[in-house]
């Protein structure tokens, strides 16, 4: 998902039935706004972008860097007249640019849902961005507007709701496609899914295989930012580009994508290996991660999982090998620190990634007691703990406390 720092998002909370079937609910949609909202509410105008377009209508897009793709159309004295209307566009569901779509995880398992996305059609994504109207107390617009794929909207959200808008303007557009057309479709989803080198994006990711690792994050344009070098080369240097490619494509991906098929554990080990090749403290290895999960999170389709995973590798790895040596007050504020209570897959992938790239033997020791901590912390009867307290100060430091016995138990310490 490419992720704007400052993007308009509408969780919404309520269910969404779609038409394949399936139910969804807390999933966000991304929009822009362009003019102001009067006080009758009742100039908001809604278009509805078509299958390239997303919520940028006009003014400059900041992920393309380029112009709006209907700036002729909307914006201060143009047809469009953002000086006298509200307007609103989002990303379609489905979509990559900020709103529900398939580099999102799956509630149920956790897991990219990459081709697993549930199929979604023009009246899901209208139902889906009707929510913008409640979300700004709109209860009938001026207008909706879109061609193409934005005019089968126009068509389908009219048919919907068709005391929710005041004029229509389907532009180039139709209510259903021919057969001919939907065959040409099928067409072509039908010539990708043969060919041999096409892989689901979890299956890619995930792969053992680092040459099918390597072009995954190729295709999403993550070297890019992970491997500046390879696109920073002057003319003069090009001849060692092929030198770089192969060091970190055979020293580094291979290390990284053997190990496991949880694609979270491997992107971590990348990230880690490739910053720690590149700085000698744990610090600078910190600062540089911050920068790097900020470019990634801001452009690229990486789950934000991924990024907590290495975050966490990068943070605690050296803290993890000296547990053992820890008091028990510096433990518990480790496993805090690191949130291993509530986030506990994440933290649990942690642990995994950190047991593949460390190669103490102390190591194996140390999540082995850090893992039997987190059980006995676990299996402390918090209600009996607590008890009637309500005092939020009281209730902390009980289950600190608690939970420092638990740690005690578990290293001996007396």
């Amino acid at each position: 998902m490419n992720i704007e720092t400052n993007l308009k998002t509408l969780i919404v909370r309520n269910p969404l039935k779609l038409d394949c079937g399936k139910t969804i609910k807390d999933f966000p949609i991304a929009y822009e706004t362009y003019g102001s909202l009067n006080s009758q509410k009742d100039n908001a105008i809604l278009v509805f972008h078509a299958l390239t377009g997303d919520q940028y209508v006009s003014g400059t897009n900041p992920v393309t860097k380029k112009d709006g793709w209907w700036s002729y159309a909307v914006g201060p004295g143009k047809a469009i007249d953002t000086n006298k209307y509200f307007v609103i566009c989002s990303n379609v569901i489905g979509g990559c640019m900020g709103s529900y779509g398939p580099s999102d995880l799956d509630s149920e398992n956790g897991n990219i849902q990459g081709t697993n996305f549930p199929v979604i059609t023009i009246n899901d994504m209208v139902n889906a961005q009707y929510n913008l109207l409640d979300h700004f107390g709109i209860d009938k617009l001026f207008s909706v507007a879109g061609g193409s794929m934005g005019g089968m909207q126009v068509l389908q959200f009219i048919s919907n709701f068709p005391d929710k808008s005041k004029t229509v303007i389907p532009i180039a557009t139709t209510s259903s496609h021919s057969a001919q057309n939907i065959a040409f479709n099928e067409l072509g989803r039908q010539a990708i899914m043969a060919d041999s080198n096409w892989k689901e994006t979890e299956e890619a990711l995930s792969s053992g295989d680092s040459h099918i690792f390597f072009r995954a994050l190729q295709d999403c344009d993550a070297l890019r930012i992970i491997f500046p070098e390879f696109y920073e080369l002057d003319s003069s240097s090009k001849s060692n580009s092929t030198k770089i490619q192969e060091k970190y494509t055979f020293e580094i991906l291979e290390h990284s994508s053997n190990n496991t098929n949880n694609p979270a554990i491997n992107f971590s080990i990348l990230v880690f290996d490739i910053l720690k090749s590149r700085h000698k403290s744990s610090n600078a290895m910190q600062k540089a991660h911050k920068t790097l999960a900020r470019e990634l999170k801001n452009r690229l389709p990486i789950p934000s999982n991924f990024i907590d995973v290495s975050s966490l590798l990068i943070q605690f790895t050296e803290l993890i090998e000296n547990t053992v040596s820890l008091s028990p007050d510096s433990i518990l504020m480790f496993l805090e620190n690191a949130d291993a209570f509530r986030r506990k897959k994440r933290f649990e992938e942690f642990l995994d990634a950190h047991r593949i790239i460390s190669k103490k033997n102390k190591c194996s020791s140390s999540i082995i007691l850090i893992k039997n901590i987190i059980e006995a912390c676990d299996a402390i009867p918090m209600k009996k703990v607590i008890g009637d307290e309500s005092n939020p100060k009281i209730i902390k430091e009980k289950v600190r406390k608690s939970r420092i016995e638990a740690i005690k138990s578990k290293i001996n310490t007396k």
